[in-house]
């Protein structure tokens, strides 16, 4: 058995898989935003050998696998569940809305 990630473990902020492998048989899961009403983020990671998932609430919601940044000062955080995510004209960087 093998099981390899690549952000390193439970890493919110960084996108990454996991493949586990047993008998030449391979399984890769990648971290991934989900529609929960208490939970934003599925991310998955390695216990010993085993393939295994926890779920995160982001503060600011998810994008890309990876729970939103902070915003730094003058930006407005923006998510799935925020309209200020589709406002035209505003630049968006990791997240937030400039």
């Amino acid at each position: 058995k093998t099981c390899v990630d690549s952000d390193d473990g439970m890493d919110n902020q960084l996108k990454g898989s996991v493949t586990r492998c047993e008998n030449g048989n391979c399984v890769t899961e990648e971290d991934k935003c989900i529609d929960d009403p208490y939970y934003d983020l599925e991310e998955y990671y390695c216990d010993r050998f085993e393939l295994e998932s926890t779920k995160y609430g982001c503060p600011n919601g998810c994008q890309n696998g990876k729970c939103i940044a902070n915003c730094v000062e003058n930006w407005q955080c923006g998510s799935r569940k925020s309209p200020s995510a589709n406002l035209r004209g505003y630049e968006e960087e990791d997240g937030c809305l400039f």
